[in-house]
């Protein structure tokens, strides 16, 4: 008996430090529970979807406005390559004219030349002739003599044929320099036919670039408003993700603390019911020494009446709902206190609940 009462107290005492640690381990849960349950409460989140749809529908306008200014820079681009084309088309009809003109005018012009250069030519030669002719006079330039031999040469057909080539130059110079005016008028004819038609396409050209370059203009600036917005649009998802995480991850951790609390609950139930029962054991132990000890009648009737009291008290909660019935032996007789109430003090339907309940338990 010692034996085994040993080992139920020292059970006990066991079962007792396992309470106590499942105790703080309920409460160390309850506090992470309670903080946990605190920060859930401060987690305020923000109307995350309307400045995200309205971020949305900004770079909706922004693409859409940037696909209206690339439409307009592709069709500039169309323009200008037209424009360059007209241009260069203008330019060979301008060129054309010119060529035309040139043609025709150096034609003229080497035909006139080529006689000026002739006439030039009959110049120089006439002139020479005429100049040799009279430097022979026939007379020696040594001994001063006359030549028996010389023949005086005339010189007037010469120098009537040198006259009418000195005239011949100067006509054909007046020619020339009526050419050289014509070809003047022409080309400033040919320019002013041509003036309106470049000018009128230059400031297209120039038009053309300016737009485009306001256009560029706006398009960079779209280009960084959509830049900022698809940025802020990045961050207020990656916020709404963050809290929307922080929220579930307090969430998952309330579940898992109030699952482990139960479990600590549940624990420290179990170990109380088997301390109440070590109880009792140890009780029944202390008994069964004393009654080796001596005593057996007082035990048996003392243990008999406890166990009664036990039944009873179980049997009232079941029918009655509570555990208000004690048994107990008042000096040398047995008496019965129900609902702080003697027996003989009770009514009559009170004693019929207590006999109902006593044989229940002594059954």
């Amino acid at each position: 008996i010692s034996a085994r009462l040993k080992f139920l107290t020292d059970y006990q005492t066991a079962q007792e430090k396992s309470l106590i640690a499942n105790q703080v381990s309920l409460r160390n849960c309850e506090a992470q529970l309670s903080s946990a349950s605190t920060e859930l409460s401060k987690i305020v989140i923000p109307n995350f979807e309307v400045e995200i749809a309205a971020l949305e529908a900004e770079l909706g306008q922004v693409l859409s406005a940037k696909a209206g200014y690339i439409k307009s820079l592709d069709a500039l681009e169309i323009e200008a390559d037209n424009n360059n084309t007209l241009s260069g088309q203008i330019n060979a009809a301008k060129n054309e004219s010119f060529n035309q003109m040139l043609s025709a005018f150096n034609e003229k012009y080497l035909a006139i030349n080529t006689a000026k250069n002739e006439a030039t030519l009959s110049i120089k030669t006439l002139t020479k002739q005429i100049a040799d002719i009279k430097q022979n006079t026939g007379i020696c330039p040594l001994c001063g003599q006359k030549k028996p031999d010389h023949v005086h040469i005339d010189t007037t057909d010469l120098e009537a044929e040198l006259v009418q080539a000195q005239e011949n130059q100067k006509l054909l110079t007046s020619q020339l320099a009526e050419l050289n005016q014509k070809k003047q008028q022409y080309e400033t004819e040919i320019n002013n036919q041509f003036a309106g038609q470049l000018a009128e396409l230059e400031a297209k050209i120039k038009a053309n670039i300016a737009t485009n370059s306001n256009l560029r203009s706006q398009l960079a600036k779209l280009n960084s408003q959509e830049t900022l917005a698809a940025t802020r649009l990045e961050k207020l998802k990656a916020d709404r993700a963050s809290i929307h995480n922080t929220k579930k991850y307090y969430e998952n951790l309330i579940v898992k603390l109030e699952a482990e609390k139960v479990e600590y609950a549940n624990a420290i139930t179990l170990v109380e019911g088997n301390i109440d029962e070590l109880t009792e054991h140890i009780k029944a132990q202390q008994k069964l020494k004393g009654l080796a000890e001596g005593g057996f009648r007082g035990f048996l009737l003392q243990f008999a009446i406890d166990h009664l009291n036990r039944k009873a008290q179980e049997y009232s909660e079941i029918v009655f709902g509570h555990k208000d019935i004690q048994i107990y032996i008042d000096g040398s007789k047995l008496d019965i206190l129900y609902q702080n109430k003697i027996f003989d003090g009770l009514s009559g339907g009170e004693k019929q609940r207590v006999d109902l309940i006593i044989q229940f338990a002594i059954r």
